[in-house]
């Protein structure tokens, strides 16, 4: 049968203590200083995601409305109106090319390799653009920033910010490797830098 206080004392006993996990290391050739940064913009990103057409359609726009040129790059889409363009499934098309490639690279940022592939890829798929200029994707670092703030609301804070512009200016130089890559202009082959 045993003591009471036996038991009492069995059932006080702490758990035996696990070896806590090391943290998780973010791979160097991303702009993150910690994983945290790295996870909280991939929830942060849930929210873009399940508005992505809009929050694209609504960065493009505002590229257009502050660098009207980059309208001129795309054939169908040259001196259209903003309705216009609302309507016009070239316009779709244009603006998710973007906001698709960054969807699928956060899908895949934690596989580095595999990200920067699929970012240079899509650097590459700008050389059908007639007069095209890499310059249109560092262009698009702040719009890209007001339709992620428009979008998430009071949800976007300075962090939120913070990691976005990380994370794009990550996949700007990518995507600019790859169109330099496909081009036949010089800086194409350092897929390492960030």
């Amino acid at each position: 049968m045993g003591c009471l206080k036996s038991k009492e004392k069995e059932e006080d006993a702490p758990p035996p203590m696990k070896d806590p996990e090391p943290p998780k290391k973010v791979d160097p050739r991303l702009p993150f200083e910690t994983y945290r940064q790295l996870f909280n913009m991939k929830n942060s990103w849930k929210v873009i995601t399940r508005s992505l057409e809009s929050v694209a359609k609504d960065n493009l726009i505002r590229l257009f409305r502050k660098h009207p040129h980059y309208q001129d790059m795309h054939k169908n889409l040259k001196g259209k109106t903003e309705e216009d363009l609302a309507e016009s499934i070239s316009f779709e098309t244009s603006a998710s090319e973007v906001f698709n490639s960054l969807d699928e690279a956060m899908e895949l940022i934690e596989k580095v390799d595999m990200a920067i592939i699929q970012l240079q890829n899509a650097g590459q798929n700008y050389t059908k653009l007639d007069n095209f200029d890499p310059q249109y994707f560092k262009d698009m670092e702040d719009t890209f920033i007001a339709s992620c703030r428009e979008c998430m609301g009071d949800r976007f804070h300075d962090a939120t910010e913070n990691n976005f512009r990380l994370f794009y200016v990550f996949a700007c130089e990518q995507w600019i490797t790859g169109y330099n890559a496909a081009s036949g202009k010089s800086g194409a082959t350092d897929t390492n830098r960030v």
